[in-house]
């Protein structure tokens, strides 16, 4: 039974393994991280702050795909300020996953790209096909990883793979998903449910006050460093979104802005500051 009416996923609890079930619904260009969906996920954490009955979530989606994230004709139509507050949005929610009570698994299915992936940050354990494509290529798309990838990825992979992942943009190979730690379990399509209800039963096997503690404690051992990473990550974010690039279209790479346009770009954005602050200053003209 649907716990919520959420239009963006469906939620269902498995008395068995006490866990709760988050599917996201069918999308035929399987973009599920728009501004609804952000909202009705903040609905869900706050209510499960409180629901420590409840051991695991499981995030999922309807079909093999888990989620292609955010698609370029999704982008051209947003100014900077857009698209920093959805990404703001996404960094807290994604750091919000990683202090709730439940256990938080996530199967990234057959693909999952640019923030979907971030969004997986956010979880404990991470399952995906075997034969899947996970890439982090943000740049593809004029953007940089900013809601986890510059400052959660470092602290769950060594450098060399968060460098190579990053500066790419290429699909990971299954065994650097493996190897880096950052993919706890791949399967194929016939052991997919055998793997995730054995990971559920895991889960709920354990005594729930020592399971929320371990968390907690990890957590709390790298609070302070990833704060001020995530902080770090925001600056670096709003400093690119100079270029507007996200508004070209990712097929065309002479449409991206020059890296040696950016200094220009960066006074040009000044000027336009203090253009608006001064028209702002002097109010309505008669």
């Amino acid at each position: 039974m649907n716990l919520f009416n959420y239009s963006s996923f469906k939620t269902e609890l498995n008395r068995s393994s006490r866990s709760l079930v988050v599917t996201w619904k069918n999308s035929l260009d399987h973009e599920h991280f728009n501004s609804e969906m952000l909202f009705e996920l903040e609905s869900l954490l706050s209510w499960l702050i409180t629901r420590v009955e409840i051991n695991s979530v499981l995030f999922k989606s309807e079909t093999s795909i888990f989620s292609e994230g955010i698609k370029p004709h999704c982008l051209h139509q947003q100014n900077a300020h857009q698209v920093e507050k959805w990404q703001l949005k996404l960094q807290k929610l994604i750091y919000s996953m990683m202090q709730l009570p439940q256990s938080i698994i996530i199967d990234l299915g057959t693909k999952a790209s640019n923030i979907a992936l971030e969004f997986s940050l956010g979880a404990d354990i991470r399952l995906g096909h075997r034969d899947g494509e996970f890439a982090f290529n943000h740049a593809r798309l004029g953007l940089t990883p900013a809601c986890g990838g510059l400052s959660l990825l470092p602290f769950f992979v060594a450098p060399a793979y968060s460098r190579a992942w990053l500066s790419s943009g290429s699909n990971i190979s299954k065994e650097a998903l493996l190897s880096s730690g950052f993919i706890h379990q791949l399967y194929d399509e016939s052991s997919k449910d055998f793997h995730i209800d054995h990971l559920l039963n895991e889960v709920n096997q354990q005594a729930p006050i020592q399971r929320i503690q371990s968390k907690m404690g990890l957590f709390e051992a790298w609070r302070e460093l990833k704060e001020n990473q995530m902080t770090r990550e925001r600056k670096i974010s709003k400093a690119s979104l100079v270029s507007e690039d996200w508004k070209q279209n990712p097929k065309d790479e002479s449409g991206f802005m020059s890296a040696k346009s950016i200094s220009y770009a960066v006074k040009l954005s000044l000027v336009k500051s203090e253009g608006l602050a001064e028209s702002d200053d002097q109010g309505p003209s008669h």
